[in-house]
């Protein structure tokens, strides 16, 4: 998560989520994302990994497929909606890119067996 007033990205060295697109440890265009967070007034906010693969099983089944990456965008607009940090009469957008079969490990993990016991 990208803080407005960071003055310097603390890299991770070995970042892992099941959302691929984002295991970037040390982002090379952080900068750009926190001058749009400080242009725009915005702010961020942090899901979890089942947090975004259910959102992402939710939206699969309905006929909208993603990659979990994206995903997560809606997964944070209704956690900051749910906060109260955005109104919900306020307009958002959530871009929703990539294949519904990109990281097709993370599908087969979501859906096997022993993960649908653990969420059920």
């Amino acid at each position: 998560m990208i803080d407005q007033k960071m003055k310097e990205l603390i890299p991770d060295v070995s970042p892992y989520t099941r959302a691929s697109t984002l295991n970037i440890g040390n982002s090379p265009s952080w900068k750009k994302a926190q001058h749009a967070l400080k242009e725009t007034n915005g702010i961020t906010v942090s899901v979890s990994e089942i947090e975004f693969m259910n959102a992402k099983a939710i939206r699969d089944k309905r006929g909208i497929g993603c990659e979990p990456a994206s995903v997560a965008t809606v997964v944070g607009l209704k956690k900051l909606v749910d906060e109260k940090k955005i109104d919900k009469g306020d307009t958002a957008l959530c871009i929703l890119t990539g294949n519904i079969l990109k990281d097709t490990d993370a599908l087969k993990e979501y859906h096997s067996e022993d993960n649908m016991a653990a969420i059920y």
